[in-house]
């Protein structure tokens, strides 16, 4: 913000900004913007990772009861078996040395190898049951730790987004001052212009390609006299899942101007940028994580020429914003910490994959 803080007094004494100040601000502004969406889209992950590790550790401490039982009803049978041996040792001595034969000593020693297999029986089934529930016990508190870094990591997390919140709305702040209403009404246009102009260029574009499709008509009726060009091919066969991509759509269109909110999934609270795909697509019967990167995963890729409304568009090489494709170089898209959902043109320059759900 240097060149904000070198801007120039203009006559009167009022402060007047450069458009090198404006273009300065700009940028870091939207570097700031950047970061932010690199730290919601981290957020996300810790969320998602959070639940993920505690079904792993619901189902870990399911089995470590079910083992702990097993383990503790071995243990009585253990018991049970050394308190008879011990009771009964007595009485095998005597049914030992009481035989009257050879054939009936031989009776009584296999009859006390029996009893003797099955106290060893039960010591080897508790050794093993207890080992068992160690191991269990120790993968319960792998997960607890995951768990309590995770938790650890969306604290820090979300403390970066909202620290990265307040610096942002402190630049605005201070653009709002110095700016003059002038600046920002021509800076206002200057957006609007160039939004304008790309939606006309989408438009005489389709104009353009539906005056291709009528000449094509005329000459397949018989208006071609054989010494023009031959009739182009017909259009490909829409892409799949074009029902659910219309649902998906009417879904992320219902809530244009739902404001930005780092996290969120929801069109009473608000939306960041994966949360918005995750909800609209949710709207379609399918489920995608909260999370960009993880959302690339799940999805089938799409070449940039085969793009089709309702597709998700992928951003950075680290893939840390997704938008939702609407056709014409357009796209909804819910971006950074002051804005709403809304209608923009697709960043090429950043774009890095397209992808199906």
């Amino acid at each position: 913000m240097s060149g904000v803080a070198s801007a120039s007094p203009a006559p009167g004494g009022s402060t007047r900004i450069s458009q090198q100040d404006v273009t300065a601000a700009e940028q870091h502004l939207a570097a700031l913007n950047d970061r932010l969406d690199q730290l919601t889209q981290l957020y996300d992950k810790a969320t998602v990772d959070i639940g993920r590790t505690q079904a792993r550790l619901t189902t870990l401490r399911a089995e470590y009861r079910a083992a702990s039982a097993a383990e503790e009803a071995a243990r009585q049978r253990l018991s049970q078996v050394a308190r008879a041996a011990y009771e009964n040792t007595g009485a095998q001595m005597e049914l030992v040395l009481g035989t009257s034969s050879a054939e009936s000593f031989v009776d009584a020693m296999e009859f006390l190898d029996a009893i003797n297999k099955q106290n060893a029986d039960a010591a080897s089934r508790y050794r093993t049951l207890r080992t068992t529930t160690e191991t269990i016990a120790s993968r319960v508190a792998g997960a607890l730790r995951s768990k309590r870094a995770l938790q650890a990591e969306l604290a820090t997390r979300r403390s970066q987004v909202e620290s990265g919140i307040s610096q942002q709305q402190s630049l605005v702040g201070r653009l709002k001052q110095q700016l003059t209403q002038q600046e920002i009404a021509d800076a206002i246009a200057r957006r609007e212009a160039a939004q304008r102009a790309e939606i006309a260029r989408q438009q005489q574009l389709a104009r353009e390609r539906q005056q291709q499709q009528q000449h094509s008509s005329v000459g397949s009726n018989g208006g071609n006299d054989g010494g023009g060009p031959p009739p182009p091919p017909p259009p490909p066969p829409p892409p799949p899942g074009q029902n659910g991509a219309a649902a998906a759509l009417a879904a992320a269109r219902s809530v244009l101007g739902v404001p930005y909110v780092f996290g969120a999934a929801d069109p009473k609270v608000g939306f960041d940028c994966s949360g918005l795909t995750m909800w609209s697509w949710a709207h379609a019967g399918v489920h995608l994580a909260h999370f960009a990167a993880y959302q690339y995963r799940e999805v089938h890729h799409v070449p940039r020429d085969q793009l089709a409304p309702g597709d998700l568009l992928f951003f950075f090489n680290d893939i840390h914003h997704v938008a939702m494709y609407l056709g014409g170089g357009m796209m909804i898209s819910a971006d950074h910490p002051g804005s709403v959902v809304r209608i923009e043109g697709v960043w090429w320059d950043l774009f890095v994959g397209g992808g199906r759900p």
